[in-house]
């Protein structure tokens, strides 16, 4: 582990690059001791003046984070004032309203479909824009010379992706595994 964070500070000595760390309430505890062998030479390479070309940015789901040890950490960056913490909320139905006109330019959003598209994805952007896909793939939605259009009109009966699992199901269901070799 020390020897893989040395290599990541030698590298960034030699030439400037961003660490994206996605989804890090998932790490192992390999990974997290990587991570904090990293920023351990990170603080000592700040201390002694030495500028890296290292940009180290983490993306995390707070209510998901049950690893203590990350927790440990996440705090012990926050009280040293060694981290930046940008809160992404969750999207209201409006804000979803509004990514759905300004982004896809919808013609029309009935409202009951932004109702059960905040209900079901809880307001997540990702789990929305991938609902938004899976409802394209299925017919739900579609692109017109005006712009997006939703073609139920029972939004009861729309079938929306329940998780992130589901949506992906949905996806690898529709691959011919017979073709895959």
């Amino acid at each position: 582990i020390e020897r893989m964070a040395q290599l990541l500070i030698e590298t960034a000595r030699e030439c400037p690059y961003v660490l994206v760390i996605n989804n890090l309430h998932w790490m192992d505890e390999a990974s997290l001791d990587l991570t904090e062998k990293l920023l351990e030479h990170l603080v000592e390479s700040r201390e002694t003046g030495e500028e890296l070309g290292l940009l180290l940015i983490a993306s995390l789901r707070p209510e998901e984070v049950s690893h203590t040890g990350l927790t440990r950490l996440l705090e012990g960056l926050r009280e040293d004032g060694k981290s930046r913490e940008i809160l992404v909320r969750r999207m209201k139905q409006r804000q979803i309203h509004e990514l759905l006109c300004s982004m896809l330019s919808f013609s029309e959003v009935p409202e009951a479909f932004v109702n059960k598209l905040e209900e079901t994805t809880g307001g997540n952007p990702l789990f929305i824009v991938e609902t938004l896909k899976a409802l394209e793939d299925e017919g739900v939605i579609k692109k017109g010379t005006d712009g997006w259009a939703v073609k139920a009109t029972n939004f009861e009966h729309i079938q929306l992706p329940r998780s992130m699992e589901d949506v992906l199901g949905r996806r690898l269901a529709k691959f011919d595994t017979t073709k895959c070799r």
